[in-house]
């Protein structure tokens, strides 16, 4: 009774005889016997939360022997899943799902007792908010017999991209009184927009006096939209 991780085994009996007037029939001179694997391994992923950025281009996803040793190969899948993070925008795996092989020798105590994938991350341009956006990593043994714990990861992507920044065109205007209506433009100065964002604009006397001087604004709106 070892401890090895290792396929189901077989052995051969076989029924002889060294004295001629003994007749064995051959149909049933020998038996297999099956020795079924009683040992298990657990697998699980390295850490349970993996932090990168968007300029780190790629963030490397471990898978770890935790438990056991093996003497045969096992095979093992990683699901990815999209979360606040999504897939293809946001990082760009090979395959939503990976395959890896943990092989024959290695065991919880060896140093090489990892299986690793990486996966692509997207350094965009576009601010998505002080909050980390976040996708999942789930690990699946393909043998019953392997268990796993923890099953489960966390990916955060840190944004490195600035604030989307927004100001009038100009520090200050000058027009004379026949000139007409003033054109003030506000613009996105840096960033890049997700969604429409929208503004207030108002009006306050100063040496120039409404309605005597200009018609003021009440809560006019701007709108810069997405894109």
């Amino acid at each position: 009774d070892d401890s090895f991780y290792e396929e189901d085994e077989v052995f051969y009996v076989k029924l002889s005889s060294n004295v001629s007037s003994v007749v064995i029939d051959p149909s049933s001179a020998s038996t297999n016997m099956s020795i079924t694997n009683d040992d298990t391994v657990i697998l699980g992923f390295a850490q349970s939360n993996y932090y990168t950025s968007e300029d780190d281009m790629s963030v490397t996803i471990c898978a770890k022997l935790m438990f056991g040793e093996l003497k045969t190969s096992l095979m093992a899948q990683i699901f990815i899943q999209s979360g606040t993070a999504v897939l293809s925008e946001d990082f760009k795996p090979d395959a939503s799902v990976q395959q890896i092989t943990f092989t024959s020798g290695q065991s919880s105590s060896s140093k090489n007792n990892t299986q690793c994938i990486d996966i692509p991350i997207v350094d965009d341009s576009i601010y998505e908010g002080p909050v980390n956006e976040t996708f999942t990593v789930l690990l699946q043994a393909m043998d019953s017999k392997a268990s796993v714990q923890p099953s489960s990861a966390t990916v955060s992507i840190m944004d490195n991209d600035s604030e989307n920044e927004f100001g009038f065109a100009k520090s200050s205007y000058v027009t004379t009184e026949g000139e007409g209506p003033l054109q003030v433009c506000a613009v996105l100065i840096s960033g890049t927009l997700v969604a429409d964002s929208t503004f207030t604009v108002t009006t306050t006397d100063g040496t120039a006096v409404s309605p005597d001087d200009y018609t003021a604004l009440v809560s006019q709106q701007l709108t810069f939209t997405s894109g």
